[in-house]
């Protein structure tokens, strides 16, 4: 039985063998579904993000979605300029009906740390029916 050839051994027989050695090209962008197809984000995906100290919270992620995240309330929301997202176990991601923290930063803000859960993510007629300062 034949040896099967390496890529030392590719690239001796010319350059058009060794592309086959070429490394994979990187994987496209991750899912934006969990299993079960619930809607999904990553806390690095979040570019802006609105609420109040007693309501939910809507982020919204990569260009149009946004998402509704419920809390029962945190304390300096109000005057939070920046949201650290943090989900709760090993995965990056948010997915409707996942939990997790977030930590606002602003005056008034210092050492607050908030639970979370992402209810829903919203069609593009829920968000156009927000007051306008819940519109992120």
């Amino acid at each position: 039985m034949a040896k099967p050839l390496t890529c030392t051994a590719l690239a001796s027989l010319g350059l058009a063998a060794v592309a086959a050695c070429a490394p994979s090209p990187a994987p496209g962008p991750s899912s934006y579904a969990a299993e079960g197809g619930r809607p999904c984000f990553a806390a690095s995906e979040v570019h802006n993000f609105r609420g109040d100290d007693s309501g939910p919270i809507y982020v919204r992620a990569r260009v149009s979605e946004v998402f509704e995240l419920a809390t029962a309330g945190c304390p300096g929301f109000n005057f939070a300029n920046s949201l650290n997202l943090r989900p709760d176990g090993a995965s990056d991601q948010f997915c409707v009906g996942d939990s997790g923290r977030f930590m606002p930063s602003g005056a008034g803000t210092a050492g607050v740390v908030c639970a979370v859960r992402v209810t829903r993510k919203l069609t593009p007629e829920q968000v156009a029916a927000l007051p306008d300062r819940l519109q992120p």
